[in-house]
């Protein structure tokens, strides 16, 4: 299992900007976004008042913003690192490395984004971002599902789905703190990328016939020799 890329410690930091970042995604993974304060951040990051404002004039709601766009980066990373033939497989493989790692340490990132959105409170700007974040989302898997021969749209929905069902099963899995739901859910997600028998029959169908096609225009043909006459 490789390292979470979201499992980050302020003393890896390399300047204050950026250990007020990872001392706020700890924070956010630990205790859900509603559950952190400005203080809070700045005690993590183990800085002195003010300098979270002279990093992020907009206070925790930047680095809120900030935060959402790095957990949609590690995301798109490890679907993007799960090589495999298939977008089912790959998924497979990534639903096996995120149960690997929440067994080993309980981690609550899956739930990260959607702990932004929750609460009426939450600023308009923070869910902007949490919207884009699972757009980007989308994107990745839906380009993979388009791949496979899924339509534009049946690609979309079912990337929606995988989406769901892995943020879904990961948050009950660890509320219930059961590793088994979670990998039921990840098996689920992998279904819905399986595309199916008569679409796939027809697509392999479709790309003999092209290949035929493209053989065919560029065979040689031979003349027939022409017949010669004799004279009388």
């Amino acid at each position: 299992m490789k390292h979470n890329p979201l499992a980050t410690t302020t003393a890896e930091a390399p300047d204050n900007r950026e250990r007020l970042l990872q001392a706020a995604l700890l924070l956010f993974r630990r205790n859900g976004y509603h559950g952190v304060g400005v203080s809070d951040i700045l005690q993590g990051a183990c800085l002195p008042k003010g300098s979270l404002y002279h990093h992020f004039p907009g206070g925790k709601d930047q680095i809120a913003v900030e935060v959402i766009a790095r957990v949609a980066d590690s995301a798109i990373a490890l679907i993007d690192h799960a090589q495999a033939p298939t977008t089912a497989q790959r998924v497979r493989k990534v639903g096996k490395q995120i149960q690997t790692w929440m067994t080993r340490t309980g981690d609550g990132t899956l739930a990260l984004l959607a702990s932004f959105a929750a609460g009426g409170d939450t600023r308009p700007v923070v869910r902007t971002a949490v919207a884009d974040a699972y757009g980007r989302v989308v994107l990745v898997l839906t380009r993979y599902l388009r791949a496979d021969g899924f339509t534009e749209a049946a690609a979309r929905d079912r990337a929606f789905l995988v989406l769901a069902l892995l943020e879904g099963g990961g948050l009950t899995s660890l509320a219930c703190q059961q590793t088994r739901l979670f990998s039921k859910a990840a098996e689920c997600a992998a279904s819905v990328c399986e595309l199916p028998m008569t679409t796939a029959a027809a697509s392999s169908a479709q790309n003999v016939k092209s290949t035929k096609t493209t053989r065919a225009g560029t065979t040689t043909r031979t003349a027939a020799p022409k017949a010669t006459s004799t004279s009388a």
